[in-house]
């Protein structure tokens, strides 16, 4: 029996201890201690090996002697039950040892309140506030605060020898296939960096990998330049728009050990594995061709020297690793053939006679080909996978995490990341609650500016920092109609509420039941058009608006956006002309994407329309309402003015009821958010601009 209630984490602990071992541990103070030692000998009083498996002393100083014992019982020099001594499970009791045993914690307990001196511990008088989960009423699930991590984890010893063929399999590719390292002597004036296993367990294998420590490598000397670029998420999502609008032939590919096919240009050196003779022996012991077993001979030699590894490929774990990479790939890819583009260097062109165009989108090591017909996207992956390895490859079904769809007969690519929001569910151990049809309640803006902070414990347990985190990467790739709510709860990361709490528990309730919708890109035409939106001076505390803008492209959102505005506003007027900035700034951007294509479809002579709901803001914009009121505006005003007056963009007014960009600047009401989410998720039509501008200098911008 605990004398005080014990924190609903450390009963986790318990739980999980007794299910791998079957033997029955207590929370005493920080550490688990077996049941057996704290009844027979007193709970240890010097710190365990590790906090889950604590070692029981052989003695303790201080320790008042036992008293006299009945025959029978046991001594501190007696050996303990076999149960305690190692991990097998324990014998049921029957019902007559039941009972004894429940007699003798009836008697130790009388003895203990008539003063009598039993040897048991007791507790330090640190008072440990347990907690109240009855006080959070209906804000949110009495369980949502258990959120620590599952029971089973990726990461597990790497001395287990159940890790050894997957380390066998591991360096025989660095050593047999990449020739990534030699074994040298250490050069007089350098230091080598530190080295370790990297384990984790697969669906389907386990999987080992040597990973250098970069951390201990030093600017100038181990390295250089760091900075490698990868695809922004925006471009992936104009890419599928261009394979649906253009009707292309797709193809995937996962290059395997990408970075050991790049060189090192820096002189690295790498201290040995911990086990690393043993490894090799192993795999010595496993081979039959004859120069094969010569090279690991060879290292196994140099290792009992005292040598040490210098690195001559880009291995996994090192700062420059990644660029080195991308160098070496950018520059296969420009050997084929393809042209870069300037708005993001990861998506190439190539143009072939006869009108044929092929696109190519990098993201590190994943490769997506989409090309005018079906033979081009074969032959140009068969390019690369002769010579790179390729782990996999075939027709466009899911990259990076994303379930893709593709139906050209209609136009549309559509995008899902069902199994994405099932693990962060699952991980968060939340409650399913069907009824959740919106992201936050009505009200809850205000409801957590007054709500006092959460306690300490409150905060721990409940993990508000990595929720948000977990949901705002899914915003960021496919969910506009949650940018408000999630951009709402990151601000409240410092000062977590249970109001606050509340509203995260919602949000990842109704991304778990809308987890299946999908984020439709496509149309006939490369229509850039955007909404923008502002909410005045919401924020109680700073008094700060916030902008809200969605783009879309042809008939599908590629890029959207919610914060809050840096300066305060005067006025809505000026609050919504701040709002057109950032739409602004991505149509320029987007239009430089496609005009680098040169691609004839994709290339327009018309100005991009931004629709608002402000006339008084749409009148700045065209100069028509530059007055004494409006002249502190500044540079963003002028920014969007020369926009609208050279042609590159044209403004159109629309409804507040239609602006689909009103989701990003507040909590709208059920009714409301039904209506606009379709449209912004891109299931629905959006209103087509009813007025072209055709202008010469909208193509001559850049």
């Amino acid at each position: 029996e605990e004398p005080r209630p014990i924190h609903a984490r450390d009963a986790e602990r318990m739980l999980e201890e007794y299910w791998n071992t079957q033997v029955p541990r207590f929370w005493d103070g920080s550490q688990l201690t077996l049941l057996c030692d704290t009844v027979y000998r007193g709970a240890p009083r010097r710190a365990s090996s590790g906090p889950d498996q604590p070692n029981a002393p052989d003695e303790f100083p201080g320790k008042k002697p036992p008293p006299e014992r009945a025959p029978g019982s046991l001594t501190e020099q007696d050996p303990l039950p076999p149960s305690t001594s190692d991990a097998t499970p324990r014998v049921r009791e029957t019902q007559a040892t039941a009972g004894r045993a429940g007699s003798e914690g009836a008697e130790s307990e009388s003895q203990e309140e008539s003063g009598v001196d039993t040897g048991r511990p007791r507790r330090p008088g640190a008072k440990r506030v347990p907690f109240n989960v009855d006080k959070l009423g209906d804000v949110t699930e009495k369980i949502a605060y258990l959120s620590a991590a599952a029971l089973e984890v990726d990461e597990t010893d790497d001395q287990d020898p159940v890790w050894e063929d997957a380390k066998v399999a591991e360096l025989e590719s660095h050593i047999l296939e990449h020739d990534t390292f030699d074994v040298v002597e250490l050069p007089h004036g350098r230091k080598a960096i530190g080295s370790k296993w990297v384990v984790k367990k697969k669906p389907d294998k386990l999987k080992a990998r040597f990973t250098p420590k970069g951390c201990g490598q030093k600017e100038h000397v181990d390295y250089s330049e760091t900075w490698a670029p990868v695809a922004k998420l925006v471009t992936l999502r104009v890419f599928l728009t261009l394979v649906a609008i253009l009707s292309l032939a797709t193809c995937q590919l996962d290059l395997k050990t990408a970075f050991l096919n790049a060189y090192l240009e820096e002189e690295v050196y790498v201290k040995p594995l911990h086990d690393m003779e043993f490894i090799l022996l192993l795999l010595l012991s496993r081979l039959v061709n004859t120069d094969h077993m010569r090279r690991v001979a060879e290292l196994l030699r140099g290792l009992r020297r005292g040598g040490v590894l210098r690195l001559k490929k880009a291995v996994y774990g090192l700062k420059q690793a990644p660029r080195e990479w991308w160098k070496m790939l950018h520059a296969f890819i420009l050997s084929l053939g393809f042209r870069p583009n300037r708005a993001d260097v990861c998506f190439y062109t190539l143009h072939l006679p006869g009108g044929l165009v092929v696109l190519l989108l990098l993201y590190v090591d994943d490769i997506l080909v989409a090309a005018s017909n079906a033979e081009l996207a074969t032959y140009y992956s068969k390019r690369i996978s002769d010579t790179f390895r390729v782990s996999s490859e075939g027709p466009l079904t899911n990259y990076l995490g994303f379930d893709i769809m593709v139906d050209l007969a209609k136009h549309q690519v559509s995008i899902c990341m069902s199994r994405y929001v099932e693990k962060m569910f699952e991980r968060f151990k939340m409650v399913v609650k069907q009824s959740i049809v919106t992201p936050l309640q009505e009200g809850i803006t205000n409801a957590m500016h007054l709500a006092p902070e959460a306690d300490e414990q409150f905060q721990r347990d409940f993990e508000f920092r990595e929720k948000v985190g977990c949901i705002l990467y899914y915003m960021i790739c496919m969910r506009p109609d949650i940018c408000y709510a999630v951009g709402l709860m990151a601000k409240q990361c410092n000062k977590v509420t249970k109001v606050a709490a509340a509203g995260v528990t919602q949000l990842l309730q109704f991304c778990y039941n809308t987890r299946f919708e999908h984020l439709v890109l496509g149309g006939t035409a490369a229509l850039a058009i955007a909404f923008a939106d502002s909410d005045w001076a919401t924020d109680r505390n700073n008094r700060k608006s916030q902008s809200s803008f969605i783009l879309y492209l042809g008939l599908g959102p590629v890029e959207w956006k919610s914060s809050q505005q840096k300066q305060a506003a005067l006025s809505t007027a000026e609050a919504e002309l701040y709002a057109k900035v950032d739409p602004c700034k991505s149509i320029i951007w987007l239009r430089m994407l496609l005009a680098e294509t040169k691609i004839p479809e994709l290339i327009t002579k018309y100005a991009s329309t931004l629709f608002g709901d402000n006339t008084a803001a749409d009148a700045i914009a065209d100069k028509y309402g530059i007055s004494e009121k409006s002249k502190h505006f500044g540079i963003k005003a002028s920014f969007v003015q020369d926009l609208v007056s050279i042609g590159v963009i044209t403004q159109e007014h629309i409804d507040t009821k239609l602006n689909v960009a009103d989701l990003g600047t507040k909590v709208v009401t059920k009714r409301v958010f039904a209506d606009l989410r379709e449209q912004a998720m891109g299931r629905e039509a959006i209103i087509m601009p009813s007025k072209r501008v055709k202008t010469e200098a909208s193509d001559n911008y850049f």
